[in-house]
């Protein structure tokens, strides 16, 4: 869908006042045909555009969505439950999807991974990491909105560990490493445990 990346492009470029239409399109369509992969996209991005201070709000009344200017206040809660959603629809994508909103990949990707954007915050980056790991350790696969026809192999509801060692299947057999070690591992990178 080349409204993910389109939203991807105008929040690079600084463009936030186009990004509200195309984020409402690019939803309604993700929603519907349950592109779980381009949903954890659209997240990921309005979780970067709240930490840079700019809001993407749904107004309920209207079903609208509007962006304001980058602003130095921002409110930490809505940056985590975007994350959240992003790494919950990366999930119901496939583990490598997962690891690559989390933590990005050697060849390079169009996404921005949270740890390393957590890493150049700091002290705030590093207090995302541990909410996130935590989370992780205790939540369910769960983003508000159930979907009893979902299309994901992962069931909805289930803890996020379960889930996650649904999604991990062997494979090729090449080490795969966990949400809650790839967190730890950055969070010891940044000095902190």
């Amino acid at each position: 869908m080349a409204l993910t990346g389109l939203i991807r492009v105008k929040h690079a470029q600084g463009e936030y006042h186009a990004i509200p239409p195309l984020l409402v399109e690019a939803e309604q369509l993700a929603q519907q045909y349950e592109y779980n992969d381009h949903l954890a996209s659209l997240r990921l991005t309005q979780g970067h555009l709240a930490w840079e201070g700019i809001t993407t709000d749904k107004s309920e009344t209207n079903r609208q969505i509007s962006a304001s200017l980058p602003s130095v206040n921002f409110d930490l809660s809505v940056v985590i439950v975007f994350f959240k959603q992003a790494m919950i629809y990366a999930l119901r994508y496939n583990r490598f999807l997962l690891d690559e909103v989390l933590s990005g990949r050697p060849q390079g990707t169009p996404l921005r991974p949270i740890i390393p954007e957590c890493l150049k915050r700091g002290e705030e980056g590093r207090r995302m990491l541990i909410a996130l790991r935590d989370w992780w350790q205790t939540g369910t696969n769960d983003v508000g909105a159930p979907r009893p026809d979902t299309i994901s192999p992962i069931p909805e509801g289930i803890a996020l560990l379960e889930a996650e060692r649904i999604a991990r299947e062997p494979g090729d057999g090449s080490p795969q490493k966990s949400v809650v070690e790839q967190i730890e591992a950055a969070l010891e990178q940044a000095g902190a445990g």
